[in-house]
């Protein structure tokens, strides 16, 4: 129930093996990430609600060997990514509001996932994003029943995946086939 707002870093920051649940906050026009997820910690993050106009930041970032379980939280703005992994996240049930893809600059991917990282991804509404979910050389990605509208170019782009894929019952609405 915390209110974070308009920090020179980020909103809230977790390091060094925490372990928390981060729940009903609002965490708006942050410099960095609105959370950040770092140094082997494992973080609950659900019900949030996250936004930034501009910046190259993502909202949320995890990285150093963590681990996030991302659920119903909004996240609105731009950024190269809504979701940043270089770790685990399991990412369910949000939506994401980006800026228009075809607007300059455009946003990043609402998720992107890095090589080594292990992306689950179900659930998710996601609209005005270049993509719902870029994930190059991950160890894992699941892309599941995930509905996306108003994107670029390729609404959910996977490859070079260390096993295989899993990416089934996605919805794709475009205006331009």
């Amino acid at each position: 129930g915390n209110e974070c707002s308009e920090n020179d870093r980020a909103g809230i920051g977790v390091e060094e093996g925490a372990r928390p649940f981060i729940r009903k906050n609002r965490l708006t026009g942050n410099r960095l990430v609105a959370i950040g997820v770092t140094g082997g910690s494992a973080a609950t993050i659900e019900g949030n609600d996250l936004s930034r106009q501009g910046g190259a930041p993502p909202l949320i970032a995890v990285l150093e060997d963590s681990s996030a379980v991302i659920s119903g939280n909004t996240l609105r703005g731009g950024g190269v990514a809504g979701i940043l992994v270089k770790g685990h996240a399991e990412i369910r049930d949000n939506q994401f509001i980006g800026s228009a893809p075809e607007k300059k600059p455009p946003s990043g991917n609402a998720v992107w996932g890095h090589p080594g990282s292990e992306v689950i991804f179900t659930g998710n509404r996601i609209e005005h994003w270049p993509s719902a979910l870029l994930a190059t050389g991950a160890a894992e990605v699941v892309a599941n029943d995930n509905r996306v509208s108003s994107f670029g170019r390729i609404a959910i782009v996977i490859k070079d995946c260390r096993q295989p894929a899993e990416a089934t019952g996605n919805t794709v609405l475009s205006s331009n086939p």
